[in-house]
């Protein structure tokens, strides 16, 4: 699999290392942001910023929302990019927790 968005995003300019961490775990399912931020070892502000900026760019988008027994919204966000267009370069170790749920 080989992931095109640096190319793809010029225009926006390159993605950090953050951006690539959460397009490749929700890439594999969909989680959210506090889960990445656990899996991927980014602090959880950064990470909700991270996921409002590539929803802007359209990479990222939410797919299901609720509201828990606590009576707090929870949002499980997925990748957007098709995975028959994807392939990985150069992300092996960008994610080096296994996941646990």
């Amino acid at each position: 699999m080989r992931i095109l968005f640096v190319t793809s995003l010029k225009k926006q300019g390159e993605l950090d290392e953050d951006c690539k961490r959460i397009l490749v775990l929700a890439l594999k399912s969909p989680k959210t942001p506090p889960q990445i931020s656990r899996l991927a070892d980014i602090p959880i502000t950064r990470c909700w910023e991270k996921v409002r900026y590539l929803e802007s760019l359209g990479l990222i988008r939410p797919v299901l929302a609720f509201v828990n027994n606590k009576g707090k919204a929870v949002r499980y966000y997925e990748t957007s990019i098709r995975t028959d267009h994807v392939e990985m370069t150069g992300l092996e170790n960008l994610v080096t927790s296994p996941c646990r749920f």
